[in-house]
């Protein structure tokens, strides 16, 4: 069948969004896309980088290796942030910023803001704790922008409500279970932080509404009258990986979700359980919201598909509608949260983008760490990211 005038056919559609990324970039800048795919050729994983600059007119293609090496990379990154058990290799070939970032270094061509999507198992990397050369990290040499596409430059984001409103959501009572063992703890910690960031909010002329103890509930989330401009949720996050237990469902975004309150208690009137699954989030009225922040744990986990992203908690904001998601890669103490929380909100407030404020933040928290342990653990202070812009 012809087609019709003035549609574009799928190379042609191809090359305007790399145009739209292309243009939407200052100079300086530079937007780097990983792509992890099954080469049929050698029957195996490859990855491969993308990588657009200002002034390019066509995006280089930067070999990255086969699955061998993106998985030894992976486990000399966790070592070095501390997550797993085994202590941080020496300095040499084969780390996770020699496999994956060095040979990117000359596509960039100087730029230091970059917009960076992952794929597959690299959306679980915590990029602000990967070690580069010597001590130094990543955070430290350049600024990163995490987007769950580069495509997202191409397409500017709707303006957000103008209107300074916040719905924070801490304290929460979960209630206790059935048979009097609670599956969600407490979290006095998030009283603080949810008293803290409503007072900075209010100095700056915010109009804040909390969710706190019995009130912070399904119901109330779902019943929001206008997408408030951020949405804060200070919680438990959990993802269960299929198998975890009997009845686990197959569909990753039944799999993630939040624990509000009732979240322990059997489900209450209307059949609310407590918990706002990923796909129930999905179908929230955010379209309007600038910022999401789940102040939980692991909210930033879930089934990873190949070039599909990840699909939960993260899917589902950004499918409801939010142009920015903070959440977390792993679990974090209570008081490491609050202060990182506080100082964030403190930088982004006065005037700084979500990038640089979080940035900025993590940067601080590191430096307090380092000073009240007497080294770097990356585990306390690196395991939030924002993705979006």
């Amino acid at each position: 069948a012809p087609r019709a005038p003035g549609c574009a056919t799928a190379p042609q559609a191809a090359q305007l969004r790399g145009q739209g990324v292309r243009d939407a970039q200052a100079a300086g800048d530079a937007a780097d896309e990983y792509v992890v795919f099954d080469a049929a050729a050698t029957k195996g994983r490859r990855v491969v980088a993308l990588v657009l600059r200002a002034g390019d007119a066509q995006p280089a293609l930067v070999d990255l290796g086969d699955g061998q090496a993106l998985s030894g990379a992976l486990k000399d990154y966790r070592r070095r942030a501390g997550l797993d058990r085994e202590p941080a290799p020496s300095p040499g070939p084969g780390s996770f910023h020699d496999v994956l970032w060095k040979p990117l270094v000359p596509a960039l061509g100087g730029a230091r803001r970059v917009y960076l999507a992952a794929d597959d198992v690299l959306n679980q990397v915590a990029w602000s704790a990967v070690v580069a050369d010597g001590n130094t990290l990543l955070i430290e040499q350049w600024d990163l922008r995490l987007l769950s596409s580069t495509r997202e430059l191409a397409v500017p984001p709707p303006p957000a409500d103008g209107a300074r409103t916040a719905v924070l959501a801490g304290d929460i009572d979960f209630g206790a279970s059935k048979d009097g063992h609670e599956t969600f703890a407490p979290l006095p910690g998030t009283r603080e932080e949810v008293s803290a960031l409503a007072r900075l909010m209010r100095d700056a002329s915010w109009q804040v509404t909390t969710l706190e103890g019995r009130d912070a509930t399904e119901a109330r989330l779902k019943s929001l009258r206008q997408p408030p401009r951020v949405l804060h949720i200070a919680s438990h996050g959990f993802f269960e990986r299929i198998g975890t237990r009997e009845g686990t469902p197959d569909d990753p975004m039944l799999r993630s979700g939040l624990a509000l309150a009732g979240a322990n208690a059997p489900p209450g009137a209307g059949g609310e359980d407590g918990v706002l699954t990923a796909l129930e989030a999905s179908m929230l009225a955010l379209g309007g919201t600038e910022l999401v922040v789940l102040s939980a744990c692991e909210t930033g986990l879930g089934q990873i598909r190949e070039s599909e992203g990840v699909f939960g908690l993260r899917r589902a904001f950004e499918q409801a509608g939010a142009q920015s998601v903070v959440m977390s890669l792993w679990k974090v103490p209570d008081e490491q949260t609050r202060v990182l929380m506080t100082l964030f909100y403190a930088r982004w407030l006065a005037g700084m983008d979500k990038h640089q404020a979080l940035r900025e933040a993590q940067l601080e928290l590191r430096r307090q760490v380092i000073r009240d342990w007497g080294r770097d653990r990356p585990q306390l202070w690196a395991a939030f990211i924002v993705v979006g812009r």
